[in-house]
């Protein structure tokens, strides 16, 4: 199979981009969507998704309705429908604090990709083949799309439900903005609250995939960056920050179709070489969760808490180029996502996959189509990666996980 091919410019040709508006218009009681704290910071982040999904097999009775003209029809019809239930999606931002819904439409755009889906399934490097897929103009983007994975999980679902079935479908996303993690609770002199001090506990009961496989990373993040140095962590500690969805850990829980960035952070701090051991990095992440399912997550929100102090002294969240922390590693962690379930009416996709990011130190999980292993996207800066690669704590990494797809930005 001719992989090299993958490569060619000329691989990808744009059959058609419309511009497409919600199918009515958003009343005036909707028209300004006043964005939160995080929405403010998170907004500014573009993660596409791919989904690759398998070739449906017509029989003579289908009339050719799965055609691709049919197919891009079919999308635009529904996603016009679908971006009623979604206005602020289609919106205007103003001084990057509200979304001013007037249904200016979303892009839409019909490519033409010249090979095989297998070629892009089968290549050895699953990264660098998926990227053909993604839009290589995002910086031009002016639309502001809300929301954390749960969100984009809830918007990809509605679509594809409306895609479905038109005529029965009835959306109710509830866009919490700025009522939940309201910019009026946090002022600019607002000091970030430290952590609970929680006694360490003797050993973690069942830990999750995902808790094994961050803990592993990050070892061997530290690792690769300070393998030039005689000290394993260098001058400085260095910072694990894990990202949660806070919908269930609210006192007033919100439903799973709540849409905004409805995250919260906790952060776990290696010192010596002892804490980077899994069992102890294990260990602590449990009670990092454990710790933060006990606060109110309106008042003391460590996300936010850490966006305001950043913003303070111009700084941006988690910087790492600082005197306190040597390195600062971010996880995002969709596992149970059921991304794989998106069905838009020709069946399951076979992948799920992402682009290469402009994100320093950051781990991205979610789940394997195929058994309970776990996709790793890792983003490390360039001299590091290579020291990661090579490092033997990766072999221990693939006995943990099914696949593992390494990034350089």
């Amino acid at each position: 199979m001719a992989f090299a091919l993958l490569s060619s410019p000329s691989l990808v040709s744009v059959c058609d981009k419309t511009l497409i508006k919600p199918s009515s218009l958003t009343p005036p009681t909707l028209r300004y969507h006043k964005l939160s704290y995080i929405d403010q910071f998170y907004g500014n982040m573009y993660i596409p998704l791919a989904f690759f999904y398998p070739k449906v097999q017509q029989s003579e009775e289908s009339n050719n309705s799965h055609e691709l003209s049919h197919i891009a029809h079919l999308l635009q019809t529904s996603l016009s429908q679908t971006l009623v239930s979604y206005y602020p999606y289609v919106g205007k931002l103003k001084d990057n604090a509200i979304v001013y819904c007037n249904d200016i439409g979303a892009e839409f755009s019909s490519i033409r990709i010249n090979c095989h889906m297998s070629e892009i399934l089968d290549h050895p490097d699953a990264s660098q083949a998926e990227s053909i897929v993604f839009p290589k103009d995002l910086r031009r983007i002016t639309m502001k799309v809300i929301g954390d994975g749960t969100s984009v999980l809830n918007f990809v679902n509605d679509w594809s439900r409306m895609t479905q079935c038109r005529t029965t479908t009835t959306l109710a996303p509830k866009f919490v903005g700025d009522f939940v993690f309201s910019s009026n609770n946090y002022s600019p002199i607002i000091a970030p609250q430290m952590l609970s001090n929680v006694e360490a506990e003797s050993g973690v009961e069942n830990p999750t995939r995902a808790e094994v496989v961050s803990a592993l990373l990050f070892k061997c993040a530290i690792k690769a960056a300070s393998s030039t140095t005689t000290s394993m962590l260098m001058r400085h500690p260095s910072k694990f920050v894990h990202l949660l969805n806070v919908r269930s850990m609210m006192k007033s829980r919100l439903p799973q179709s709540a849409i905004g960035n409805l995250l919260s952070s906790f952060s776990t701090t290696a010192t010596n070489e002892q804490d980077i051991e899994v069992p102890t990095l294990v260990r602590n992440l449990r009670k990092g969760v454990e710790v933060a399912y006990k606060k109110d997550h309106v008042e003391q929100n460590e996300l936010i808490l850490e966006v305001v102090e950043s913003m303070r002294k111009g700084k941006k969240p988690f910087e790492d180029n600082n005197d306190e922390y040597e390195n600062v590693y971010s996880c995002s962690n969709v596992c149970r996502f059921p991304f794989y379930n998106v069905d838009f009416g020709w069946g399951k996709p076979e992948r799920v996959g992402l682009p290469n990011g402009p994100f320093k130190n950051l781990f991205f999980l979610k789940d394997y189509k195929i058994g309970r292993g776990v996709d790793a996207r890792v983003m490390l800066q360039k001299q590091h990666m290579s020291e990661f690669e090579r490092d033997e704590c990766c072999a221990v990494i693939f006995l943990f996980v099914e696949k593992l797809l390494f990034e350089m930005f």
